[in-house]
């Protein structure tokens, strides 16, 4: 009973369904109706489908390719009315629908064809030739058409084929009654035949009746005669059984005889067989007590190899455990000691690195102050020192990192010919203090944009090329760039340092990539430097996947070479990262609140200076540490905090998480962005999981500050958006709904920021919910496509150019994945597509609630 209920809940829905199939025509109905009912006939197929309903299949299938035929012509009736908008999206739309549409018709039709449903067919392939006449494909829709036809002439062809079979089944009855006719004069003729037969015979019987009746005394001498016979016969077979009888009995007697001695060979067989058995038992006992006592031997043997066994395995047992408790504690001391290692040139670099960003911040600023010709000399020389300070410094740093395995390499597009040219201007200077020639040759045949990371090109370069100018004396150095090979998408460049210095000879040159190692120990003294630029440069080029080669002449010079493998770039991803850089000005700054804690008194100078004047309307406070910096959070409202990451008190990353947990809605959003001075990616990581959206490595250039400011507080100007118009859902205040559902935790968006940011401004929150759903068709398209190349280096430039606009949006958890992606591509790291899925959810969640708003 419950299964026929369920069978008969199963089939209403489909009943109910056909019936409004039948009833309305999806051409008559408008566009919230379409809406309407779309969602019921999809359940009802999907409930068709799973009780296998075939008729319902084929007329709900072909009733959703109505549906959808009906709002690709609602879009298409649209954009005719709205010639003025950019239709690109509604394009998109229609194409998705006209495609949809085809693919239910399709479905119908298959369907339809197995089951026999002319009348739902006919429809179906009217609605199928309708989509792809709209969609374009005139040929097919003629070739659906043709089909309907063909269906209407079946029939036609059906009744004309019953008819002649009609025909030939009466020929057929016809020829059968002839034949039938034929058959039985030919049986009527036989049974003539037969009765002039049987009149023979009979006229034959009475002859032979008259003939029998003859005499009666000669049938009474015939029947003595027999009588006579047949008594002579019947003794005769008494005698022959008689002795057949006797036969037989002697016959049996010679067969019992010869059983009998049968019987007595067989007794003397079996006790034969008997006593070989029993010999046999004797012989298998026998073997038993042998095998016996050879297991017993084995068993001894056995034990006694097990006791020694035993005894040597411990001894080794013993002597494994204390080895690898010598192993666990050496690895201990030296997981210790590396991280003592780490954290001392952590500490020592921010120490460092903290009052250089200060010296070369008031540098900076005091050029800009036009000092008198005296003063700027003594400036340049300062700032020059400081420049080398932090290239010892930053050659330690890239030492550890190397070491500890934790060196990453970026992976975009760059122009080989402008770092060249960057390597030129840096390295000129000293050339022409020495008054030597420094001259670079680019060959012609290389493609000039590439894939890989610029700045240790740079940093190779200048370490080779700064060597070179430093041991030589006259002359001059050769830079020079060749194409090796190309292959596919790919290009092989060699890069030759040339000079005609001291050189260095044949028994230096194997120890010359050490670190701490030059030629010559008065060469400190003498030139100056680490010892570590050719370590760090061999390290750098192996992780590109080379390796450096040496020439060298003492005397003559040197020559350092090494081959990169490099994929072609694309010029235009480099105009646009350019443009992301460079597009951002001071402007971004205006009005802003923003809040710097450090407690270095002169870094604060330097970073409050560098605001004001890039935007004097900028509006900045001062803290020293990071309990100060949670108190000001809870009295004032900020739109940024600047903070340092190492601070008495309460760190930079204690203060980020009491922010991020302890303080109120309103609050706990502001974007945060780690001053440091540690650029290792350990510290790097732990800024984030701390709750930080960015940071800025000290000592910092103008530029970076702003790009970051603009990046975290979504202040960058969109670029190459489309426009789209966004029906409202007709509600009367913006601002009461992003309040009612601002904290709702199922929800991607948060409008808190937004409204801050806006001062409650209904118009401009609109406007900015706007841009961003404008924004959103095109980075669907730009990620959809660089998905679909598996384009890491495209993925990471889409979503890092998308991050502010989430930011801007209150999507905190969105904007986190997006670091995540970053940081993903720049490992080409397969994780990345997983990631990308929940991305690309949140963004599409977000363009339906923000709709709703806009």
């Amino acid at each position: 009973m419950k299964k026929i209920l369920l069978f008969i809940l199963l089939c209403f829905p489909l009943f109910l369904h056909a019936q409004v199939n039948e009833d309305k025509d999806p051409s008559d109905l408008s566009l919230a109706e379409l809406a309407a009912v779309m969602g019921p006939e999809t359940r009802a197929l999907k409930t068709a489908e799973d009780s296998k309903d075939k008729a319902a299949i084929c007329r709900t299938a072909g009733y959703l390719g109505g549906i959808y035929l009906a709002l690709a012509k609602q879009i298409d009736e649209s954009e005719e009315k709205n010639q003025k908008a950019t239709n690109a999206i509604k394009d998109k739309e229609e194409t998705n629908f006209l495609n949809k549409s085809m693919d239910y018709c399709k479905r119908s039709i298959d369907v339809g064809e197995e089951i026999g449903d002319v009348d739902h067919l006919r429809k179906s392939y009217k609605t199928l030739s309708a989509a792809q006449k709209m969609s374009g494909n005139l040929a097919a829709s003629m070739k659906t058409l043709a089909k309907m036809m063909a269906l209407k002439k079946g029939k036609l062809n059906a009744n004309k084929e019953n008819e002649l079979e009609k025909k030939q089944i009466e020929q057929v009855h016809s020829r059968r009654e002839d034949s039938m006719r034929r058959q039985q004069q030919i049986a009527e003729e036989h049974l003539k035949e037969q009765a002039r037969t049987l009149a023979q015979k009979q006229y034959q019987l009475d002859s032979a009746n008259k003939a029998i009746s003859m005499t009666e005394a000669e049938k009474t001498n015939v029947s003595r005669a027999l009588r006579k016979t047949q008594a002579d016969l019947s003794q005769e077979k008494q005698t022959l059984e008689e002795q057949q009888t006797k036969l037989t009995l002697s016959e049996q007697e010679k067969a019992l005889q010869a059983t009998n001695l049968q019987l007595k060979e067989s007794a003397l067989q079996l006790q034969q067989n008997e006593m070989q058995l029993q010999k046999s038992k004797m012989e298998l006992q026998q073997n038993e007590l042998k095998i016996k006592d050879r297991y017993l031997d084995l068993q001894r043997i056995f034990i006694y190899i097990g006791l020694g066994g035993l005894l040597i395995l411990s001894g080794f047992m013993f002597f494994i455990v204390r080895e690898r408790k010598k192993a666990v504690q050496q690895k201990l001391r030296a997981e210790r000691s590396e991280k003592f290692k780490q954290q001392f040139i952590s500490n020592i670099s921010h120490e460092i690195r903290t009052p250089m960003n200060a010296i070369n911040g008031m540098i900076g600023l005091l050029l800009q102050k036009n000092p008198r010709p005296e003063q700027e000399s003594y400036l340049k020389g300062i700032n020059k020192s400081a420049d080398i300070l932090l290239h010892v410094i930053n050659d330690v740093l890239d030492l550890s990192k190397i070491e500890a395995g934790k060196l990453e390499l970026e992976s975009i597009d760059f122009s080989i010919a402008e770092t060249i040219n960057q390597v030129k201007e840096t390295l000129s200077y000293k050339a022409e203090e020495k008054g030597l020639q420094l001259v670079t040759r680019i060959d012609e045949n290389l493609d000039d944009v590439v894939v890989g990371d610029p700045y240790r090109l740079n940093q190779i370069l200048i370490n080779l090329g700064g060597n070179a100018l430093k041991f030589t004396e006259k002359g001059g150095v050769h830079i020079d760039l060749d194409l090796v090979k190309k292959e596919d998408d790919h290009v092989y460049i060699k890069y030759s340092i040339s000079d005609t210095g001291i050189g260095i000879p044949a028994d230096k040159i194997a120890n010359l990539f050490e670190n701490f190692t030059q030629v010559n120990s008065s060469d400190t003294r003498k030139y100056g430097g680490t010892g570590l630029g050719l370590s760090i440069s061999r390290h750098l080029v192996k992780m590109m996947g080379g390796d450096i080669a040496v020439e060298s002449t003492v005397g003559s010079g040197t020559t350092f070479s090494f081959v990169i493998k490099y994929a072609i770039g694309s010029a235009k991803r480099l105009e646009e990262r350019i443009a992301v850089e460079q597009n951002v000005d001071g402007g971004v700054l205006s009005g802003l609140r923003i809040l710097i804690a450090d407690d270095n008194e002169y870094n604060l100078l330097v970073v409050d200076e560098t605001l004001h004047l890039l935007s004097p309307t900028v509006f900045t406070e001062l803290v020293v540490n990071g309990q100060e910096a949670t108190e000001m959070m809870g009295k004032n409202d900020y739109d940024l905090i600047l903070m340092d990451v190492q601070m008495p008190v309460m760190n930079g990353l204690e203060a980020s998480k009491f922010i991020r947990t302890n303080l109120p809605a309103d609050k706990n959003k502001v974007p945060i962005i780690a001053f440091t001075a540690s650029v290792l990616r350990a510290d790097i990581d732990e800024c984030f999981q701390s709750g930080m959206n960015a940071y800025v490595p000290k000592p910092f250039k103008p530029w970076q500050l702003i790009n970051t400011i603009a990046e975290v507080t979504g202040k960058e100007r969109p670029i190459g958006y489309v426009q789209k118009e966004y029906q409202s859902n007709g509600a009367d205040s913006i601002i009461a709904v992003m309040n009612d559902n601002g904290g709702t935790s199922d929800k991607v968006t948060d409008m808190a920021y937004l409204r801050k940011f806006c001062e409650d401004d209904e118009k401009r929150m609109k406007k900015y919910i706007k841009v961003y759903l404008n924004a959103l068709p095109a980075f669907n398209n730009n990620m959809g496509n660089a998905i679909a190349k598996k384009d890491f280096v495209e993925i990471a430039l889409h979503v890092h150019s998308f991050k502010p606009k989430w930011m801007m949006m209150g999507m905190k958890q969105t904007n986190e994945l997006g670091i995540k992606i970053d940081h993903l591509c720049k490992s080409n790291s397969d994780n990345v597509f997983e990631n990308l899925e929940v991305l690309m959810e949140h963004v599409n969640k977000s363009a339906k609630e923000l709709a709703e708003l806009s």
